[in-house]
């Protein structure tokens, strides 16, 4: 057994995914007040890349959330 198996610790995998998670979400809300409070090309890039980042890590933990 191992984290690398399909069927193997779904707690754990949906725990580091609902971490990186909430780093995301924190992050793109800081880049999307900053956008929008100076502007700014990099933020608004950030801030779009981070949001995919959170539907990709939603999806990720709603996987390990239905084994």
């Amino acid at each position: 057994m191992s984290l690398f198996d399909a069927d193997h610790d779904h707690h754990f995998k949906s725990a580091i995914h609902g971490g990186l998670l909430v780093l995301a979400v924190e992050t793109c809300a800081y880049n999307t007040i900053v956008f929008h409070k100076r502007g700014g090309r990099w933020h608004f890039f950030s801030a779009l890349v981070y949001g995919g980042l959170v539907i990709l890590e939603v999806i990720q933990v709603g996987k390990h959330q239905r084994p």
